[in-house]
């Protein structure tokens, strides 16, 4: 009997152990970021989606902005609103604003949150917490009107799946709005607006965790990891969801009780977390793990395969029949792989001066910011997507996708200024790095930041190189993004050096829509296509292996002389302090000499 009693004993504790270990909760996510109209690959995500919603359909699916300008699928974002539709299809449940959706302009924008309203199919959930939408301009009325307004972006969303309630937030990040010269939303400190909207979840919703959909990202200075800056500062935060600096985080960033996750960019990778809740409402990550969508052993699926072939069209026939193309037109050929890191600015800066000079522009030297640059070339043949992939950013005064090219000039001191920021900046911030054709400098390493360049030419088509002189105007061709964010140099160097786009006479501008250059029939003449015009005139690609020293030649030299010779406006600044500095030295060193004499005759 006794032996019955213990049994039933050890039964009993045995069901009371286990009961509230079956009582935890789980959380399966999966997320994407920075997919940047990149939509073939979504047929793998599909599959992997699907296959993930077999074993728990109550698995989450993010994004964290930037889900367009990148392929051609852009070109239909205000008629077809196509990426947010495959979003949608994709399952995913909530997303947010990134940097370059707005590169389109604000009606446009407003047009694909009213396309994709209407569409009649599911589309994601709308969330931003940090906009002022009381700011009293044009852009924010037009855009409240569609996204806040008609739309029902919310700071917040809570999603309720199985037994759990997420609360899903998004936020834009201050990075992300330096990147958008375009934008002329105000947004409030990201830290606090995220602050503020955990402690209204707290206070009126039985949220199980708090997801952030940030678009502010990592890096690896601690001072600019904006989403680890985030963790630190609002530690309720379960999960962030990190897109905009297209990090790849093969282990999650975990800092206190919070993951942070990002899966680089283009579709290059699905992110998965699964999660189990603590006994105290907080989260342990069971796994973490990003699955290439390169693996071409996942099937993809037939009916996301049937829409994209849909859109595949509509860009055809709304978009490239105004330049008598297609997507998959073959222009020329390449024989060996152009490189997106270090290559293929140059075949661009080139095209943009060749197409330039045959339509008769004068032509001093182009230039092309490596953070302009979105993919090289592969082996092979080149198609008119690939050209378009490699070079796609923005939207013309035409309202049509792609940045047009613009004239502007640029004075001789300044030209030797950009010499400067490539020199000695591009290493530090890879987006400033710059690609140019025409244009030359020699430079010593071992001078000091902001003063390393010591000869700048402008080198002829024939080979010849001219030195740049001071006080001339050059002709400058360059794509409108660039010429945007010329004057954000002055910022980046603290004053120190700046950067400005002039007329031909001279006079300052900023008014690039006047600086546009276009067909004889008014076409604009848009960056793409003047790289896709020159590709067809080769029969190949030449080589760019060694492109780079058409550019720059380095010189290393410990000479006095060479480290001193022709000093920047920062060289003579610090040698103005070096030299306050040594005269305040020499100055106390003779006062203590001399109250030293003083007392010794006193005494």
């Amino acid at each position: 009997m006794s032996i019955n009693k213990n049994i039933k004993s050890i039964l009993l504790l045995s069901v009371l152990i286990a009961a509230p270990l079956s009582a935890q909760k789980k959380a399966d996510i999966i997320f994407m970021n920075d997919v940047h109209s990149f939509l073939k690959p979504t047929a793998r995500a599909k599959t992997l989606i699907n296959r993930q919603k077999e074993k728990n359909p109550d698995t989450f699916v993010f994004d964290a902005g930037d889900f367009s300008m990148g392929t051609l699928y852009q070109t239909v974002f205000s008629t077809q609103a196509a990426e947010y539709r495959i979003l949608g299809y994709l399952g995913v449940d909530a997303t947010t604003l990134g940097n370059h959706e707005f590169d389109y302009g604000v009606q446009n924008l407003a047009d694909m949150f009213d396309v994709s309203r209407t569409c009649g199919e599911p589309v994601p959930d709308f969330v931003l917490c940090n906009v002022d939408w009381d700011y009293p301009n044009e852009y924010t009325k037009i855009l409240k009107a569609a996204l806040k307004d008609r739309f029902g972006c919310k700071n917040y969303k809570m999603i309720k799946k199985g037994d759990l309630n997420v609360a899903v937030i998004g936020v834009f990040g201050s990075d992300a709005f330096f990147c958008a010269p375009t934008c002329e939303l105000k947004f409030t400190d990201q830290y606090e607006a995220v602050k503020k909207t955990v402690a209204e979840i707290k206070a009126n919703e039985k949220a199980d965790m708090i997801v952030v959909l940030s678009h502010g990202g990592t890096s690896s200075d601690p001072k600019k990891s904006e989403d680890e800056i985030l963790a630190k500062k609002v530690p309720e935060i379960d999960v962030i969801i990190s897109g905009h600096t297209h990090t790849k985080l093969d282990e999650p960033i975990i800092i206190g009780n919070t993951l942070i996750g990002s899966c680089e960019a283009y579709s290059a990778y699905l992110g998965n977390i699964s999660m189990t809740q603590k006994p105290d409402g907080r989260w342990n990550f069971d796994s973490y793990y990003l699955s290439s969508l390169k693996d071409e052993s996942i099937p993809e699926d037939p009916e996301m395969k049937r829409r994209l072939a849909a859109f595949d069209k509509q860009v055809d026939e709304e978009y490239l029949s105004k330049w008598n193309l297609k997507s998959n037109q073959v222009l020329s050929y390449n024989p060996e792989k152009i490189e997106f890191e270090n290559e293929v600015g140059y075949l661009i800066a080139d095209a943009f001066y060749n197409t330039l000079t045959a339509m008769g522009e004068k032509v001093d030297f182009t230039v092309v910011p490596f953070g302009c640059i979105r993919n090289g070339y592969e082996k092979g043949p080149v198609t008119v997507s690939d050209v378009f992939e490699s070079f796609s950013l923005g939207i013309g005064r035409d309202q049509l996708a792609g940045y047009p090219l613009i004239k502007v000039y640029i004075k001789g001191e300044d030209l030797i200024n950009a010499a400067e920021v490539d020199c000695s900046m591009s290493g530090m911030i890879s987006y400033v790095r710059l690609f140019t054709s025409g244009f030359h400098y020699e430079y010593n390493p071992k001078r000091m930041i902001l003063n390393k360049a010591t000869k700048v030419y402008i080198t002829k088509p024939d080979g010849t190189k001219e030195p740049v002189d001071k006080n001339k105007l050059y002709c400058c061709i360059t794509d409108m993004y660039t010429g945007q964010m010329l004057g954000n140099v002055l910022d980046m160097t603290k004053g120190l050096i700046s950067l400005v786009p002039r007329t031909e006479d001279g006079t300052p501008t900023n008014d690039y829509n006047s600086r546009i250059i276009c067909t004889a029939d008014g076409t604009e003449v848009k960056a793409w296509y003047a790289i896709a015009a020159q590709i067809e005139k080769w029969d190949e690609l030449p080589g760019y292996k060694n492109a780079k020293d058409t550019q720059k030649t380095c010189m290393p030299s410990l000479n006095p002389f060479k480290l001193l010779a022709n000093p920047s406006k920062l060289a003579k600044i610090l040698r103005t302090v070096i030299c306050g500095i040594i005269v305040i030295i020499v100055a106390i060193v003779l006062l203590v000499k001399k109250l030293k004499k003083t007392n010794k005759g006193k005494k």
